[in-house]
């Protein structure tokens, strides 16, 4: 049983009511809306937005807790919003180090998953997994805590989810890891991802970008296609689920998951 979830932000250059008639045309598992903290109103907008996919859309919804931007008030305050907004999965993470924004309450994402399960033990809790800087100390104190599943980094190599999912099942931590899949759109864009986020970009795709870098619509289709295998090897190997970075665009979660079967 592999799940189809997607991640969308509040902020980005889409009309939030094109958004949501996109995401209930697509009908996902669940979407995952990201937290980009930019000034005091940016954790508010992450649960509006939640709020209008779990109770316009109809979809479950999974709002970004950000640890190091919340003190215990703030978090118990958004706990209590979710309960009314009825919204019972959340991802916590600790967030970007920006000194402008930290608090001083929370340190880590694992500590955030022991405060929000001692305060709501209702609430389900994933969290984000690394690939390429892999800490299975850090994803043993999330699990203890009560994350139920983890969410990779983008990757573009099979062989390393499958690596680090054998590194967590050897460890004994069995919670579900999802895999975390971006279509690359531009070759600008695959440049920036490997600059600034450290994931490796395989041979085999780096040849398509550079085959059509000249081609833009040629190559969007080309690494659109090598998603398309990436995504049925996943899902051969048995994946918990398939979740896709959109930046709002919601074309390429579209091909997916016309193209496969999800339950």
């Amino acid at each position: 049983m592999t799940n189809f979830s997607v991640e969308i932000s509040p902020g980005l250059k889409t009309k939030t009511a094109d958004l949501l008639n996109a995401l209930t045309k697509l009908q996902p598992d669940l979407v995952s809306i990201t937290c980009r903290v930019k000034n005091s109103s940016s954790i508010s907008d992450t649960l509006a937005l939640a709020n209008a996919v779990q109770n316009q859309c109809h979809i479950s919804a999974m709002p970004h807790l950000p640890a190091v931007y919340l003190t215990h008030e703030k978090a118990r305050a958004v706990l209590n919003q979710l309960t009314t907004q009825k919204i019972t999965h959340v991802l916590a993470l600790r967030g970007d180090l920006r000194p402008d924004m930290i608090q001083n309450d929370f340190s880590s994402a694992g500590e955030l998953i022991k405060f929000i399960k001692n305060k709501q033990p209702e609430i389900q809790i994933s969290g984000v997994c690394q690939l390429e800087q892999l800490n299975l100390p850090n994803l043993r104190t999330k699990i203890a805590g009560g994350c139920t599943s983890l969410i990779t980094q983008i990757f573009y190599d099979n062989a390393a989810f499958y690596r680090l999912r054998s590194a967590c099942q050897q460890a004994g931590l069995n919670a579900p890891i999802i895999a975390g899949i971006m279509p690359i759109t531009s070759y600008q864009q695959a440049q920036r991802i490997q600059r600034l986020g450290r994931i490796s970009i395989p041979d085999k795709l780096n040849q398509i970008l550079e085959k059509y870098q000249a081609n833009p619509a040629s190559l969007k289709q080309a690494s659109l296609d090598y998603t398309l295998r990436q995504v049925s090897d996943l899902i051969d190997h048995q994946v918990a689920g398939i979740h896709v970075f959109t930046m709002n665009d919601l074309t390429a979660a579209a091909a997916i998951k016309r193209n496969f079967n999800f339950t």
